[in-house]
């Protein structure tokens, strides 16, 4: 895998790893984590619009890892004096141009594009936005515009007591459907475990503590408990999307989060067409919108 960072200004330029080879059993390990069966993997079809999250691994040294897991930041950072930031997946837009082949050699070159300051509610914010190129045999295949938010020390909010946090629920499928309606729209429940998490912490090579260290959720970010990762969440709102129509692949992905979503909240997940070419998520825990998903087909 290769991931370059070709940063203007005073950026430096910096290339994290090799090509890769996009190893099947990666995406059949997903499909496990959605209790998907082998009879939903098409080896021939390629990858799905989401599938390239479990590939090109931020594989920094150990010797990089700051206290909260991440890699120490950037000296784009240190420049807003954050002693301690929090970070957190804002959203993304992805573009499936061409298809991604399994057991193909693969490039990722990446770009930080932008880097704001804002103040919000909770204090100084720093949205960064990174564009993702993958490309296969000098073939652009697939874009991803990506947006990370630093937020200044732990937060400030009031979250309300999660029940029962740490229990495993017992054998249950990460999503619970409902039944597609007759104008094709779909309902879902989902409760991600802390064992959830740490499956895919796993697949994308996560080290963020605010997934698996429940302690220095509450003590250091002061939150209620473990935080169910953004792409997760964008992943459980595409296999609604794939259970309304499974013959059909999107074209375009969009994603905003509004809020974080913690081990063991039920989140609602609201799918339903807009038009033919174009559908929509909701998801929701309770009254409060934590995202919102927007999708177009081929």
């Amino acid at each position: 895998m290769t991931i370059s960072f070709e940063i203007s200004q005073s950026y430096p330029t910096r290339d994290q790893s090799d090509l890769e080879i996009l190893d099947p059993s990666r995406v059949r390990a997903l499909h496990r984590l959605f209790d998907r069966s082998d009879d939903d993997f098409d080896l021939d079809g390629g990858l799905c619009i989401l599938d390239h999250w479990v590939y090109f691994w931020n594989d920094f040294p150990t010797s990089l890892i700051g206290d909260d897991g991440h890699e120490v930041v950037g000296d784009f950072l240190r420049e807003y004096n954050f002693a301690n930031p929090r970070r957190m997946y804002a959203g993304g837009e992805i573009r499936s141009l061409e298809k991604l082949e399994f057991n193909t050699q693969t490039r990722m070159v990446s770009k930080i594009e932008e880097v704001v300051n804002k103040n919000g509610r909770s204090g100084a914010m720093v949205f960064v936005t990174i564009r993702h190129e993958i490309f296969q045999s000098e073939r652009l295949c697939r874009t991803e515009s990506q947006r990370l938010v630093y937020l200044e020390g732990p937060s400030n909010a009031t979250y309300p007591e999660i029940v029962n946090i740490g229990a495993h629920y017992l054998p249950r499928a990460l999503i619970d459907y409902g039944e597609v309606s007759e104008q094709g729209d779909l309902r879902a429940h989902m409760i991600a475990s802390a064992s959830a998490l740490f499956r895919f912490s796993a697949l994308t090579y996560n080290s963020h503590r605010i997934h698996l260290d429940r302690q220095y959720c509450q003590e250091v970010d002061h939150y209620p408990g473990l935080v169910v990762h953004g792409p997760l969440l964008a992943m459980a709102a595409l296999e609604v999307i794939s259970r309304m129509d499974p013959s059909r692949q999107l074209r375009s992905f969009d994603f905003r989060a509004h809020a974080p979503v913690f081990e063991g909240e039920s989140v609602e997940l609201c799918a339903k067409n807009v038009n033919d070419d174009n559908v929509e998520v909701h998801l929701f825990k309770g009254d409060l919108g934590v995202m919102v998903v927007n999708g177009q087909y081929f």
